[in-house]
C-alpha cells in the first residue's frame, strides 16, 4: 500500500501564487515523475488525484497554475487566483453547518507538500457510471414524486444532476437535506457537477466528490 505521507516530500511546481516558474520545460509532468509507478494519477482542471488500489482513500493536490507557450515558444507559468483544494476544504467545513455533509465525500486536511501546497485525503467513491459496483438501492414512489416537486422550486441546482442520482439522494437523505444541498450549491455558485464529479459509495448512497469548480 502506498504511504500517503510520501506526498509530503513532493515539490509541486511553484509555490501557490508564485509567478517565478518560467524556466520549466516539462510542465506539471515534473510532479508525476516523483511518484511511484504503482499509483494511478487522474488529472483535472484544478487538481490531480493520487489513487492507490489498496487504499480506501485518495489524495488530492491542487494545480498551482497553468503552463503555456508564448509566441517565442518559451514556457510561461500563470498562477491560479484560487487554491482549489483549500476552497474545497473550506466549503466542506461549511457544509457541516447546513446538515448536508453526508452528500459530500468525506474529506480531510492531510498536510502540505515539501513546498507548502495543501494535500487533502478523500474517501474513495465509485464513478457515476459504475453504479453496478455498489449495492443496489430501491427508490420508492414517494422519492420519485418528491423529485418531481423540485422542478417547481426556485433552485436551479437540481438541473445539473441526473434524475437517478437525485432520487437516490432523496431516498437516502430526505427531501429537506437535498433541498438544503441545492440551496448551498446556488448560494456558493457551485455549478460544475457533471457526471465526473458525482458518484456512489459502496453502500449505494450518492455523493459528490469534486465541488471546487473552475473560476479563472
Amino acid at each position: 500500500m502506498f504511504d500517503f505521507n510520501e506526498l509530503k516530500k513532493l515539490i509541486v511546481p511553484a509555490q501557490f501564487g508564485s509567478d517565478e516558474y518560467n524556466e520549466v520545460t516539462d510542465s506539471m509532468q515534473t510532479v508525476f515523475e516523483q511518484l511511484p509507478l504503482s499509483v494511478q494519477t487522474v488529472w483535472g482542471a484544478t487538481q490531480f488525484v493520487i489513487i492507490d488500489g489498496a487504499n480506501d482513500k485518495v489524495a488530492k493536490i491542487p494545480f498551482t497554475g497553468e503552463f503555456w507557450e508564448d509566441d517565442n515558444e518559451a514556457i510561461r507559468f500563470t498562477p491560479y487566483r484560487i487554491n482549489y483544494c483549500d476552497f474545497t476544504y473550506k466549503l466542506y467545513r461549511q457544509a457541516l453547518d447546513y446538515d448536508i455533509i453526508d452528500i459530500f465525500a468525506e474529506t480531510e486536511y492531510f498536510g502540505t507538500t515539501a513546498n507548502d501546497v495543501i494535500i487533502l485525503l478523500q474517501e474513495k467513491v465509485i464513478d457515476y457510471y459504475d453504479r453496478k459496483d455498489c449495492s443496489p438501492s430501491t427508490i420508492s414512489e414517494d422519492s420519485k414524486n418528491k423529485y418531481k416537486s423540485l422542478k417547481g422550486e426556485r433552485s436551479s441546482a437540481w438541473q445539473m444532476f441526473p434524475e437517478d442520482w437525485v432520487t437516490a439522494a432523496i431516498e437516502w437523505y430526505g427531501i429537506d437535506v437535498v433541498r438544503n444541498f441545492f440551496w448551498f450549491c446556488d448560494n456558493n455558485c457551485l455549478d460544475d457537477f457533471h457526471t465526473g464529479n458525482i458518484g456512489w459509495r459502496k453502500d449505494g448512497s450518492p455523493c459528490v466528490l469534486d465541488w471546487a469548480g473552475f473560476n479563472e
